[in-house]
């Protein structure tokens, strides 16, 4: 699990406090900006920073035919979720190997999908601004 750590988004979310339903909506369209930008890193093939991930090796371009990493059936993409409620949401993979991919191993390069960018950040209080303001 990736943990998001943001003061100024903190600070924004405890004005919401006292008003439930408006929290709840806050927290359902933040999981949806984050699900979506974790999806577009697969059409871009970065890391929540930007950076590119690592090409395929020869071995895996000549297997599959073509150098598409972290995309052979589509299972991976299709299978980030998003649940939430008032208290917050997580952004989420049932997959058995999204870690390994994520992380990296012995046999796998880490190529990160999952995260919390500054953009996202800027996003996100862009969101809530939004949303405090109606």
């Amino acid at each position: 699990m990736i943990e998001i750590k943001s003061t100024l988004l903190e600070n924004y979310l405890q004005k919401l406090e006292n008003n439930l339903e408006k929290r709840r909506k806050i927290m359902d369209a933040l999981g949806m900006l984050i699900k979506k930008s974790v999806k577009e890193r697969f059409v871009n093939k970065t890391d929540p920073e930007g950076n590119p991930w690592e090409r395929n090796r020869p071995s895996t371009i000549a297997k599959k035919g073509r150098d598409d990493p972290l995309v052979d059936t589509g299972k991976l993409k299709k299978s980030v979720y998003m649940k939430s409620d008032k208290d917050g949401f997580m952004v989420y993979t049932e997959v058995p190997y999204a870690g390994f991919h994520q992380s990296g191993t012995d046999r796998f390069t880490a190529r990160p999908f999952m995260g919390f960018s500054e953009e996202d950040e800027k996003n996100s209080i862009d969101l809530i601004r939004k949303e405090m303001l109606t």
